[in-house]
Parts: C-alpha cells; sequence; structure tokens
C-alpha cells in the first residue's frame, strides 16, 4: 500500500463520525478493517466474532479501487473499528473519535504512540513466556544472541533483557542500524552464545539475512529460535508465535468492554497469551541436539 493510497484511507475513516448513514449497514457495530486475507488474519478474525451474536462489517482495504473507498467506509453508526494487521492499524491511527482495536499488527506501540482512543494486542509473545519455553525445550541453554534494530524493537530488547536476568540467562544483543551489519555482529558474538533469537525486526530479518543466518546456524551448530514456523522449514530450530485465534478473542474481549463503558484508556495494549510452540527435529539432529521426548509430545512437531 503506497504512502499517498494510506493517507486517502486515512482521511477517509476520520469521516465515519460525520458521514451520512448508510441503510445497508445501519445495524453495524464493529466494522473490522484489514488488508490481507491470510488464514492468521482470518482465524484471528473468527475468534473475535465468536465473541458477539452480531456480524461485524467487513472492509478489505487492500481490494478496493481508490474511487469506491468512500462509498464503502460510510459507516458512521460504527460504534469500534477492529484493525487486523500493521497496515490496517496504520490507515486507522489517526481516528480520535471512535474506538479501535488492533490484532496482528507488528510492534503497535511504534504506531499509536500517545493515541488515547486505541489499545489491543501485541502480535509478539512475551518475552519471558518464549524463553521459559526455550529452557524447558534446551535446558542446557545458558546464552542467548539477540540482534535488534533500536527503532523498531528496542522496546522488545529491553524486555528481553529482563526476562533474560530472571531466568539466569545471559543476553548476548548488539544494535543494528543496517542489515549489512548483521553479518559481522553475528560473527562478533558467535563464541559467546548457545542459540540465536531471531526476533520480528524488519531490518535485522530480510531475505538476504535470513539465508546467512541460516547458513551461520548449521555452519557453527547455533539453533535458532525464531517466531514464525516457516523458519522451521528453512532450518531454524524453534519457533514461538502467537495463536491468531485466541489473539482474536483477547480483541473481542476488549471490544465488549469498551462497547459496554469500559473507557479505551482504562484497557491498555496487553500481549498475546497462548503460545504455539514448534521444533523441527531435523534441525536438532543436524545439531547434534537432544530433545526429551516429553517435551517433544507437548508441541507441535514441523519438519
Amino acid at each position: 500500500m503506497t504512502p499517498k493510497r494510506i493517507i486517502v484511507i486515512i482521511s477517509l475513516i476520520i469521516s465515519l463520525a460525520v458521514s451520512g448513514s448508510d441503510p445497508a449497514w445501519a445495524d453495524s457495530r464493529i466494522v473490522a478493517i484489514q488488508t490481507l486475507k491470510v488464514p492468521p488474519y482470518q482465524a484471528a478474525l473468527q475468534g473475535a466474532q465468536s465473541l458477539f451474536r452480531q456480524s461485524f462489517t467487513y472492509v478489505d482495504l487492500a481490494d478496493l479501487p481508490d474511487a469506491d473507498i468512500q462509498a464503502d467506509l460510510r459507516i458512521s453508526n460504527a460504534k469500534l473499528i477492529l484493525a487486523v494487521g500493521t497496515n490496517a492499524l496504520t490507515a486507522a491511527r489517526n481516528i480520535r473519535n471512535i474506538p479501535v482495536v488492533y490484532i496482528m499488527a507488528l510492534h503497535p506501540e511504534n504506531i499509536v504512540s500517545g493515541a488515547t482512543n486505541i489499545t489491543g494486542v501485541d502480535l509478539v509473545i512475551p518475552p519471558d513466556i518464549q524463553l521459559t519455553a526455550l529452557l524447558r525445550i534446551i535446558p542446557s541453554i545458558q546464552s542467548v544472541g539477540l540482534l535488534y534494530d533500536p527503532s523498531q524493537t528496542g522496546l522488545l530488547q529491553q524486555k528481553a533483557a529482563s526476562a533474560a536476568e530472571g531466568l539466569n540467562l545471559r543476553l548476548r544483543s548488539a544494535p543494528v542500524h543496517s542489515a549489512n551489519q548483521v553479518p559481522d555482529l553475528l560473527k562478533n558474538i558467535r563464541s559467546q552464545i548457545d542459540i540465536f533469537w531471531m526476533v520480528p525486526d524488519l531490518t535485522v530479518v530480510r531475505p538476504e539475512t535470513v539465508e546467512f543466518l541460516l547458513l551461520f546456524s548449521i555452519e557453527n551448530k547455533i539453533p535458532i529460535l525464531t517466531f514464525s514456523e516457516k523458519y522451521l522449514k528453512l532450518g531454524a530450530l524453534v519457533s514461538i508465535s502467537a495463536d491468531p485465534y485466541d489473539m482474536g478473542r483477547q480483541a473481542g474481549e476488549m471490544a465488549r468492554r469498551i462497547l459496554n463503558g469500559t473507557p479505551v484508556q482504562s484497557i491498555p495494549g496487553t500481549d498475546a497469551r497462548t503460545p504455539v510452540i514448534s521444533v523441527n527435529p531435523r534441525v536438532a539432529a543436524k545439531l547434534g541436539i537432544h530433545l526429551d521426548g516429553k517435551v517433544l509430545n507437548e508441541v507441535n512437531m514441523v519438519e
């Protein structure tokens, strides 16, 4: 979505409160806006919808020709907007007179800072939960490597450092300002880490750097903890991600509270609460890592 298109969408969404009512949407209370129709987004929407008898009004911003946006967003009777995904949240962030609840948005704190009518569920599982799960899978881990762009995942790194300290782990982290820095920075810490933690940072995780990270893992026998199952099939060992359906239910619970009169300011943004843990046993064998059978019974197996 181009910046110009996002600006157009923002200005049209802001007009929700002043537009005339649309008879076709006369009973609408929650309007769900999204830019992608992908399985995780659809699962999140199903989770949110499961808490309501009334169907949502769905607006797919990515599919709307510019000429039709005004007609499709003329929903002045909307009581709440559910923004699904980072682009949808970006499009909705300048709304001030209608509550907005986000799901499936990456690093929402960088988008909605200062807004008093926006809340939602962070896409990333809290670092303490991730590291605790990691230690159950590989109890021998003592040191974790992490590269991060302070402008994107600085807050996540701070939480990770606190979580690691609480679990008696050493976190070897280094700031990254360009993807070109990733190889050298990772080589600098390779002798100090037992596992590399790949966090959802768009500076660190790019097609060219992912290829390097996976080769680095195999060559140095240093496993990778990542945030998406898709990287397990490429060579990462463990992924810990959020359950999209339950994230949707979390957002739905927030929406229900808001519609029942609770001020948005009283419902702060929260972390996803249900982790999905997956392991690639083939990669474990290649790296010489023994995985306890009891633990494996409790996680998803991906090869």
